[in-house]
């Protein structure tokens, strides 16, 4: 994965009681979440077992929007960091499609477009939804002195800059609801961010109707961008 821009903010655990999976806790503290959206680039996102073949497939755009699970139902034994994954959108018709009849803990919705570009300094995403199931999406960043990077809320939250960036990047596990049942997918994730490489960024420009649509009060936002970084799915099941 390239370009993968992080766009972070703290919100109101009660905005989000409709979107937890019966069993989930959420990590919160004094009753704000943390939700993230990150957007990449794939590189021939592909099975490994086709070896050098998988330099055939295309190399999709995905957004995945996400929430960060405290514990899990009591049939599995939360020892990892997790995820929650609410959203999921492709650019690519094939990979949305695969990933509804393949997977269970990727809940993806196809965009009419999806462009996400960098000139420069500076990031770009726009995710128009047309008459599907995509949220829609425009952001502009570029990148910022480290000096005044971390808001106050994210301080109190974390501690400091390293804890913060640490518990956001390096998740090793994913759930997504499956459906409308209260069945909870779960899947292994291997995604080791190097936490030195990583770069801050200033949100220029934003608009996320989901985010306003939420009952309650955001942060400002905590951005920052991962020039590179590789991604395995590892495993996956149901609980």
């Amino acid at each position: 994965m390239t370009d993968v821009v992080y766009m972070n903010w703290l919100v109101d655990l009660e905005a989000f009681k409709d979107y937890i999976p019966e069993g989930v806790t959420l990590f919160e503290k004094q009753g704000r979440a943390l939700f993230t959206i990150l957007t990449y680039k794939h590189h021939h996102f592909s099975p490994a077992f086709l070896g050098p073949f998988r330099k055939l497939f295309p190399s999709p755009l995905q957004s995945n929007w996400r929430l960060y699970v405290d514990q899990l139902p009591l049939k599995t034994n939360n020892d990892q960091e997790v995820v929650l994954f609410l959203k999921n959108i492709l650019d690519s018709h094939l990979f949305a499609i695969g990933s509804r009849l393949f997977s269970d803990a990727l809940p993806s919705h196809f965009a009419a477009s999806f462009t996400h570009s960098k000139q420069g300094d500076c990031y770009e995403t726009i995710i128009t939804p047309g008459e599907g199931s995509a949220p829609e999406l425009q952001a502009r960043l570029t990148e910022m002195d480290s000096q005044h990077w971390l808001p106050v809320e994210f301080e109190y939250y974390f501690g400091d800059i390293q804890k913060a960036l640490e518990f956001i990047c390096l998740q090793k596990a994913a759930i997504s609801s499956i459906g409308s049942s209260k069945e909870v997918a779960y899947a292994g994730i291997d995604l080791p961010v190097d936490i030195a490489t990583i770069k801050p960024m200033q949100l220029n420009g934003i608009h996320v109707p989901f985010l306003e649509t939420l009952q309650g009060n955001l942060s400002q936002p905590f951005c920052f961008v991962v020039p590179s970084v590789p991604f395995t799915v590892l495993w996956e099941r149901v609980l």
